[in-house]
């Protein structure tokens, strides 16, 4: 499958675009200093992810969630198991997922965005 994302600034907002092998999803990232959390907002939906070093990863755990301005309970808020780390021969390197604890995975990715020579 051949996965691609775009990643650009604009007023202390990264608008990024993932494209799925012509699947595409939008969405922006933002950092919010008074909740210490990165908020991804895609369509409806703001994710906000607490981002924490572990060993030589970076480990991304979905901490709340709000849909329409209302903030999902804790229940319906998916389990994310994401990290990224730099590896020297495949280069920036990910593995993505997030679950509900009733109807199990929702999503899941893994792959690498090579270095260049």
């Amino acid at each position: 499958m051949l996965f691609s994302i775009n990643v650009r600034p604009d007023s202390g907002v990264e608008r990024w675009t993932h494209n799925f092998d012509g699947h595409v999803l939008r969405s922006t990232l933002r950092y919010d200093p008074l909740r210490d959390l990165v908020l991804v907002r895609f369509g409806p939906g703001i994710c906000g992810a607490v981002v924490r070093r572990k060993g030589r990863e970076l480990v991304v755990d979905v901490a709340d969630m709000w849909v329409l301005g209302v903030p999902l309970p804790k229940a319906l808020i998916p389990r994310s198991a994401s990290r990224e780390w730099q590896d020297d021969y495949k280069g920036f390197c990910f593995d993505i997922s997030a679950s509900l604890s009733k109807s199990g995975l929702l999503v899941r990715y893994e792959g690498y965005v090579a270095l260049e020579a």
